[in-house]
C-alpha cells in the first residue's frame, strides 16, 4: 500500500529512539519531515576537535547510497511556506 510521508516521518523517529547519542527532540513537522537537535556534548566534542585538528571527522560507517525521486519541483515557488 501507499504509506503517507507523516507515517514515514514517523518511523525514522522510532529507529532512531530516545537514546540516541548525537540527536534528541526529534519531531515530524508538516508533510513528513523530521525535525532533530544535536546534543550540545557532541557538538561541542567536535567542534574542538576540529579547532585543535582543523580536520572533520570521518564517518564511523561504511557508505550507503540512498536514492530520492523529486519530480515535478516548481522552481517559480519556494520550497518550504
Amino acid at each position: 500500500g501507499i504509506i503517507k510521508p507523516q507515517d514515514v516521518a514517523t518511523a525514522i523517529i522510532a529507529a532512531i529512539g530516545q537514546d540516541h547519542p548525537m540527536i534528541f527532540d526529534l519531531q515530524a513537522n508538516g508533510p513528513g519531515f523530521v525535525l532533530c537537535r544535536l546534543t550540545p556534548t557532541y557538538l561541542q566534542h567536535h567542534i574542538n576537535k576540529f579547532m585543535q585538528t582543523g580536520k572533520l571527522p570521518k564517518p564511523r560507517s561504511d557508505p550507503i547510497t540512498c536514492v530520492v525521486d523529486f519530480s515535478s519541483p516548481n522552481i517559480a515557488k519556494e520550497m518550504h511556506a
